[in-house]
């Protein structure tokens, strides 16, 4: 078990779940950031962990992790990196039951993404009077989205 501690840095520091010993940490050469969210995925056909960060700026970076990186003394740098349109993002969450699906959410706007090229998909803005503060999947077509104020709002997602 591993644990990805992100916060007001550029790294991101993977610990080992029992001892919490750090195992290595994974840095970017373009555009070093603090990384405001991430998400760890395992893709269907894979035994490869995938970990998508998203930096404040708005810059995504993408990390494949094979498994032997424990204990590995030098930074692992991202795979990828690619700007998009989002600031200051709260969280990030792929879609369970599509992988390809990306859910950020912001306080003033949440978004989903394609992760295979980061198109864009769709965008929503907050509420007068409320901010955004977290969501999550409930179907490949559905989103749950709550604010700041303690309401909670259903959404389906348009088709492509």
């Amino acid at each position: 078990m591993r644990f990805f501690c992100n916060g007001y840095y550029a790294e991101i520091l993977v610990l080992d779940g029992l001892t919490l010993e750090v195992l290595f940490t994974l840095n970017s050469k373009l555009n070093p950031d603090w990384i405001s969210a991430i998400h760890v995925l395992r893709p269907t056909r894979s035994q490869d962990d995938v970990v998508i960060g998203l930096s404040i700026a708005g810059v995504m970076k993408v990390w494949t992790l094979s498994g032997s990186e424990a204990h590995c003394a030098e930074p692992i740098y991202e795979n990828e990196s690619k700007p998009i349109r989002c600031l200051n993002a709260l969280s990030m969450t792929c879609c369970a039951y599509n992988q390809r699906t990306l859910m950020i959410v912001c306080a003033k706007y949440w978004q989903i993404y394609d992760v295979g090229d980061f198109a864009l998909l769709c965008s929503v803005e907050n509420r007068r009077g409320e901010r955004w503060a977290g969501g999550d999947f409930l179907s490949a077509e559905r989103v749950i989205i709550w604010s700041d104020v303690g309401k909670a709002y259903l959404y389906k997602l348009p088709v492509k």
